[in-house]
């Protein structure tokens, strides 16, 4: 064998060796932050009273009684944080212990797509830094420590399993594709936004094969809950369909809405609280009308002959980021699939997430510091910046032209000033 080529597979090796230093390293930083995240939360939230009972009774093996009380949700959350929370009983901790231990899971999966996108922004030849700062976005974000706080932690297992079914479709992998957009679904129900975006970008020929896999995975984790008892199952979905009468500040219904002054006790001390309330039948519409309009906008960036991953992402960043402005009672929490895969499609397609960046402290600003407690004001700037970001979407689905961001005009300007291309190729577009 020529000595040359002998050496430079040793130098290729040695490569290979090396970049397993800052992978290592990556991991480890996910780990430890997905243990600080869970642990930062003082109380169960919603999900004492909505998923605890489920995933105690899985956790003592006992089936029948977890298709008795059933999780709000779907039921793949549950089968994940059983073994955590069963981990908590053996250490002889309460519900506080068992709610941080059975959100570390849903931590660590959303931590596996920042380390697949940091690896992916190396490859592609981004810096150290830019690469740290993006991944930490992915988790550490103001809704993903909002759904932490509240007790929702089964919506950030649900956006990874979402995104990276996207991911999977893009790469010509329709069974891993079928199999997270099942289980994603079988999560939680808000997964069906994924639905279009994963057959946009599916390899000609295989749709069939994954829409059939992707429903067998779900009546297979849902069926047992419906057979055993329809009518909790059904109360669950229309508890997901959102028909409430009260309307968030942060909802696109909130303009419509009429006040409604009542009073309530404060221990001894009476307090009047000013609700603003539709009837049911209208605000039960804004959910199924945002799967309506995922379906319309998946098929028009289809007649566009937008069908790249990247096309894919960016029009699930608009469907979830509709679905915000359109549900009755928007939450901070539900930004994170949003935030998620903006993100992920904003890193491919861009070299500086800026838009992101934007949403992630507009979002906060929102829900974390109100304008005055001014609830005019909360919503004009909620509605004004989502529709921003829903704009910009939009305009680079459907455009003739790609527009160019702002992000490339300043890496495009600092490649110029360094005199060098950028390493690993040229810019996608």
């Amino acid at each position: 064998m020529p000595a040359g080529v002998k050496a430079a597979r040793v130098s290729a090796d040695g490569s290979r060796v090396s970049k397993r230093g800052p992978l290592i390293a990556g991991a480890l930083a996910a780990l430890a932050g997905s243990v600080a995240i869970a642990f930062s939360a003082n109380d169960s939230g919603d999900w004492g009273r909505q998923v605890y009972p489920a995933v105690s009774a899985l956790a003592h093996g006992e089936l029948g009684r977890f298709v008795d009380v059933q999780p709000v949700y779907g039921s793949f959350a549950a089968l994940v944080q059983a073994p955590f929370l069963a981990l908590s009983v053996a250490l002889g901790g309460g519900e506080l212990l068992a709610y941080r231990l059975s959100a570390l899971p849903c931590l660590l999966a959303l931590s596996l797509v920042a380390l697949a996108l940091g690896r992916s922004l190396h490859e592609r030849g981004r810096g150290t830094l830019t690469c740290v700062a993006v991944s930490t976005l992915v988790v550490a974000n103001p809704a993903t420590l909002a759904a932490i706080e509240l007790g929702h932690p089964e919506e950030l297992l649900c956006a990874a399993l979402a995104v990276g079914s996207v991911l999977a479709a893009a790469r010509g992998r329709p069974w891993a594709s079928a199999l997270m957009l099942g289980l994603a679904i079988a999560t939680k129900q808000w997964a069906l936004l994924a639905v279009a975006p994963v057959f946009l970008c599916a390899p000609a020929g295989s749709r069939l094969r994954l829409a059939l896999a992707a429903t067998a995975i779900v009546a297979a984790l849902l069926a047992p809950l419906v057979i055993a008892r329809p009518h909790r199952f059904a109360t669950n979905t229309r508890q997901a369909q959102g028909a409430t009468l009260n309307v968030s500040r942060f909802s696109a219904w909130w303009p419509a809405s009429e006040t409604e002054v009542r009073t309530v006790w404060v221990g001894d001390q009476p307090r009047a609280v000013t609700l603003h309330r539709l009837p049911g039948g209208v605000t039960g519409l804004g959910r199924p009308a945002a799967l309506a309009l995922s379906l319309a906008l998946g098929l028009a960036a289809w007649r566009r002959g937008r069908r790249t991953g990247d096309d894919a992402l960016a029009l699930m960043a608009l469907a979830l980021l509709l679905r915000c402005i359109l549900d009755p009672n928007d939450n901070e929490y539900y930004h994170v699939p949003v935030l998620v895969s903006l993100l992920v499609w904003e890193s491919r397609s861009r070299p500086l997430p800026l838009l992101t960046s934007f949403a992630a402290v507009a979002l906060w600003a929102s829900f974390e510091q109100p304008l005055l407690d001014h609830a005019v004001a909360n919503n004009a700037f909620y509605l004004g910046w989502a529709l921003v970001i829903a704009g910009s979407l939009a305009v680079w689905l459907y455009a003739r032209t790609r527009p160019i961001g702002l992000g490339r005009r300043l890496a495009s300007t600092g490649r110029e000033v360094a005199g060098a291309p950028r390493r690993g190729g040229a810019a996608r577009t």
